[in-house]
């Protein structure tokens, strides 16, 4: 290997452990934690999977795919807010491709739970209650919740990357005077 090869392999683990340590280090800085939830998600790229729909009223099963790719982020301290663009495409639907932002001062609560739990608590809502939704590959969504219901998710494969964004995503919201509680 070269030293080329080596600098660049330890310049990469000295940023992963520092952008780690800043989004679970409770004093890390407001551009620390935003920085840390950028990059993380930037590095993922786009997140697809296929969810089997189930609806047990009448027997019939179908599924979907989808691709999630979040990207262009800006993180703005100073006005506590991330900026970032969404595509969304499921095949046979228009795609969704706008410009989000996490207003850091608004969100009441970060949580994180499975896709097959968001969306089956949204599907109950939604009026279809036996509607029983799985994805495959598993997905773990961490949630910046306002109080008017607007949501910002995020997606990931990994639950404890998810759960290292969470921490971030909190620190944010407490050094922006959000509410969590």
């Amino acid at each position: 290997m070269s030293s080329r090869t080596l600098t660049l392999m330890a310049a990469a683990a000295l940023s992963l452990t520092c952008g780690l340590a800043a989004a679970q280090n409770p004093s890390g800085s407001l551009d620390e934690s935003m920085t840390y939830v950028a990059n993380t998600v930037t590095s993922l790229g786009a997140v697809s999977f296929t969810g089997q729909v189930h609806d047990s009223s009448n027997n019939q099963s179908w599924s979907y795919s989808r691709t999630v790719t979040i990207s262009n982020f800006r993180p703005d301290p100073a006005s506590c807010t991330l900026y970032f663009h969404f595509n969304e495409v499921t095949p046979g639907n228009t795609p969704t491709d706008k410009d989000g932002w996490i207003p850091f001062r608004q969100v009441q609560q970060v949580k994180v739970v499975t896709l097959d739990e968001e969306v089956n608590e949204i599907t109950a809502k939604q009026g279809h209650p036996t509607w029983l939704v799985s994805h495959s590959p598993e997905i773990y969504v961490v949630s910046a919740i306002r109080p008017d219901g607007t949501t910002n998710d995020l997606d990931f494969y990994d639950l404890a990357r998810a759960q290292q964004v969470a921490v971030a995503l909190r620190r944010a919201t407490s050094l922006c005077g959000g509410g969590l509680g």
